[in-house]
């Protein structure tokens, strides 16, 4: 299985212009180019050659998630190098693989959909403290207009330009669905004067935003 790895990595240096290293749980080391790897690919358990060669990049991803395979240097060079070489064409097993997840754990019922729910949302507030925006802790993309600097001032762009589109005005009420820890609630009643309710089906975020109310 090694040299079925070395040959698909040896394809994805040739179609790459960044130079990479690899280095194999077993020992030896492979290099793309003469000049000096970008990043090198170092597996630490052998059945990272496995996931890869019958799942392409979600297997080695799923390997590096795992521990079974570490990436030193330049990670943004590394998933550049991967989609130059061409390692993000889909892969028939993943194709299958995706079919039995959805058909398995689709949102088809109500029942799933909240399991589905609790499994994505529900790892409590501490988790997402620690990579939220603080103290709105949101959950959504960000607005980085000209000039913001940091995660807060970028999110706090994206709540006011939701209301400027919305027009809110003081007084009116406005239902937030999907609420999370209340981020959009808490700062579009206090920068515009609204009243907002709303809705969240993850116990732990409407118990903390209920301590906070």
């Amino acid at each position: 299985m090694r040299s079925l790895i070395e040959t698909a990595l040896r394809q994805v240096g040739e179609r790459s212009s960044i130079p990479f290293a690899v280095r194999f749980a077993e020992g030896g080391e492979q290099r793309t180019s003469d000049q000096p790897p970008a990043f090198t690919l170092v597996f630490r358990d052998a059945r990272a050659y496995w996931r890869i060669a019958a799942f392409g990049h979600i297997g080695l991803l799923e390997a590096y998630f795992d521990g079974e395979l570490d990436i030193e240097g330049n990670l943004a060079e590394a998933m550049a190098a991967g989609m130059e070489g061409g390692m993000d064409r889909p892969k028939l097993l993943v194709r299958v693989r995706n079919w039995w997840h959805e058909l398995r754990f689709s949102n088809a019922s109500w029942r799933q959909a909240r399991t589905n729910a609790d499994f994505h949302y529900a790892l409590g507030p501490e988790f997402y403290r620690l990579w939220l925006d603080d103290p709105l802790m949101m959950y959504t993309c960000a607005y980085w207009k000209e000039g913001t600097r940091t995660l807060e001032e970028a999110q706090r762009n994206k709540i006011d330009h939701v209301a400027r589109k919305l027009l809110l005005a003081p007084g009116e009420e406005v239902v937030d669905i999907g609420a999370g820890f209340g981020g959009f609630m808490f700062h579009a009643h206090e920068r515009f004067g609204v009243r907002v309710t709303g809705v969240n089906t993850t116990a732990s975020q409407a118990d903390m935003v209920r301590g906070e109310i």
